[in-house]
């Protein structure tokens, strides 16, 4: 056995997402700002991500952060995920924050507030810490737009540049649920591949099923029709802008909830706060072994 990288992670999951979170690596780190890291990971982090998102060590649904030194913030976190799937992704910053408080790797603050830098901005999280376990974690994010609506989708606008497709359930679908996992997974692959030749721009695809006044049931198909575990904070504050309620609540086909909340700041800003709890699954010393086979690894069918 001959070893040359050692990556130390922990790893979460959030509404049932799961998030590979880089706390030591054999990296060298050189970069200045946050953007210069998130630059290096997209373009020059590919060995890394095989190593730490692809079976036999991860999976199509992991996605993973690197946790970055910063002078404005309690941590940085840069983002690698596979090609086909979300850049950014908001349940990360909350699965982070629970991660290192309670592995001890950042200080715990007097109000349990923490700022989180990004290459996509800074957030706010708020911990609630009971016992040394974070029990719930919180944060605002900016109100959704809608920027488009025809009979078939409505597209809305989440954060500065992410886009959505959302779909009523079409009559040929009962219900979402896994007993037409089939039928789904067939619109699923029609609408992507139609969506990969007309608008590459766009982030995913939501099927969605009014399940009652403030709650909805979906489904979530990323660029090459993987569909999500979660119902997606983006997914929910994307449909909320099409809904006109306060609060909001968004299950997924797999039985993961999310609820958003609607509020007006003294600024008359209106804001969506997301509260959830993320859990700690293990912490993994990755070793990669320079004679190993598969050091790129692979995905599942």
């Amino acid at each position: 056995m001959n070893l040359n990288r050692v990556y130390s992670t922990v790893d979460t999951h959030i509404f049932g997402e799961a998030f590979r979170i880089v706390v030591h690596s054999s990296m060298r780190w050189l970069h200045e700002t946050i953007e210069e890291a998130q630059a290096h990971v997209m373009e020059q982090f590919q060995f890394e991500r095989n190593i730490l998102l692809n079976e036999p060590r991860g999976h199509r649904g992991m996605n993973g952060c690197l946790v970055c030194p910063s002078t404005e913030a309690q941590f940085g976190l840069a983002f690698f995920n596979h090609p086909d799937s979300t850049a950014f992704k908001q349940e990360a910053l909350l699965a982070a924050t629970t991660a290192l408080i309670e592995m001890g790797t950042i200080e715990r603050t007097e109000d349990d507030r923490y700022q989180v830098e990004t290459a996509y901005g800074t957030y706010t999280i708020t911990a609630k810490v009971e016992d040394g376990e974070v029990v719930e974690t919180s944060m605002f994010v900016d109100a959704s737009e809608v920027v488009e609506k025809t009979e078939a989708f409505t597209k809305v606008r989440v954060g500065d540049n992410r886009f959505y497709r959302l779909y009523v359930l079409p009559p040929e679908i009962p219900t979402i649920d896994v007993a037409h996992l089939g039928m789904i997974e067939r619109w699923g692959a029609t609408i992507t591949k139609q969506l990969k030749q007309a608008e590459a721009s766009v982030e995913g695809i939501v099927l969605i099923e009014e399940f009652e006044e403030g709650h909805v049931r979906t489904v979530t198909f990323e660029k090459d029709g993987y569909i999500l575990r979660s119902p997606g904070i983006d997914v929910t504050c994307a449909i909320l802008a099409v809904e006109n309620v306060q609060r909001f609540t968004n299950t997924s086909i797999f039985h993961s909830t999310l609820s958003v909340e609607q509020l007006t700041t003294t600024t008359g800003k209106i804001k969506q706060l997301v509260r959830g709890e993320a859990f700690v699954t293990g912490s993994h010393d990755f070793l990669v072994d320079a004679d190993d086979p598969l050091q790129n690894g692979f995905l599942l069918a």
